[in-house]
């Protein structure tokens, strides 16, 4: 067997395993499959870049699903010099790697290489965009992680402006790739910032939005999805509107119920003890929809809520 072809054999552990969402499973598959590209690298330099930069990708991805950004911080720089030295025909990747480091960065404590990261990203693709009109979706994608981290940069109006020209691109381009999963993350993202910034009467309808598309993928991006829910029924609340909050925080508390973590169902909770006191009505008419149960649960009105996972 060729070294090549132990090296290829070990990815293709890995795939069927990224494939099902088995990311805790394909962490030690997808190291030994870096191990033997960084190999293979050594031994035919140049040759093989392509394959140490998708396997690096993958080893990435599965430590992020599972929680380990710092590990993964490092192999995403190593990617980006391997796609680097790829050339022009890797511009798309360099920058879709670039929108995934830049808001880790920012979000692990260095928040100005993070800015500089998504910076690039969105210039690498209004370039590829001057010529390729497919490219829309994925610079709407990396407006949307540069106003993550100017968010965070406390540049709420500079935040806003960069996601809402991701949402115009998103609302005109006739790419279909990936549009649900974008137009919902960058109206959520749209909607809180607008929220924060107490245009609430814009903010809401764009929760909303994106509450109706997030409903279709809780099982794919739940956290995201009870986010969403979360997110307007605080601003409809916010907007003297508390009646059209209850279906979206019990949806909000329902998923956090059955994916964690405790203490954002424990901040839904809270916000529902509240809210049946405003609109006990539309509470209980609202519990009975999602769960079927006629009467709320009694911590509701003054028990004591206790989170358990499902």
């Amino acid at each position: 067997m060729s070294l090549f072809e132990w090296a290829d054999g070990l990815y293709q552990e890995t795939v069927p395993l990224i494939g099902a969402g088995r990311y805790e499973e394909a962490i030690e598959p997808c190291r030994r499959a870096v191990d033997a590209h960084r190999l293979l690298d050594a031994e035919n330099p140049g040759e093989y870049l392509l394959d140490l930069a998708i396997v690096l990708n993958n080893l990435s991805l599965v430590l992020i699903k599972t929680g380990r950004p710092g590990e993964a911080i490092e192999l995403l720089r190593e990617e980006l010099a391997v796609r680097r030295r790829l050339g022009a025909s890797q511009d798309d990747e360099v920058a879709r790697v670039l929108s995934v480091l830049g808001p880790m960065l920012a979000t692990g404590g260095d928040l100005e290489e993070g800015v500089r990261a998504v910076e690039e990203a969105v210039a690498v693709r209004r370039r590829l965009l001057r010529d390729d009109p497919a490219a829309a979706g994925g610079l709407a994608a990396s407006l949307t992680d540069l106003a993550r981290v100017l968010a965070l940069r406390g540049l709420q109006e500079e935040a806003h402006a960069s996601v809402a020209e991701g949402l115009h691109l998103l609302r005109t381009s006739t790419s279909a790739d990936y549009r649900d999963e974008r137009l919902a993350t960058a109206l959520l993202l749209s909607g809180t910032l607008l929220a924060r910034l107490d245009r609430l009467t814009e903010a809401l309808p764009q929760l909303y939005e994106a509450s109706e598309l997030f409903g279709g993928m809780v099982e794919t991006a739940p956290q995201e999805a009870a986010m969403c829910f979360h997110n307007f029924a605080l601003a409809a609340i916010r907007l003297n509107r508390p009646e059209l909050a209850p279906p979206a925080l019990i949806g909000a508390l329902l998923v956090y119920g059955n994916y964690g973590p405790a203490d954002e169902a424990q901040s839904c909770a809270d916000d529902l003890k509240q809210l049946y006191l405003m609109v006990p009505r539309a509470v209980t008419d609202a519990w009975k929809e999602a769960t079927g149960e006629r009467k709320v649960p009694a911590w509701v009105s003054g028990g004591r809520f206790r989170w358990r996972r499902g």
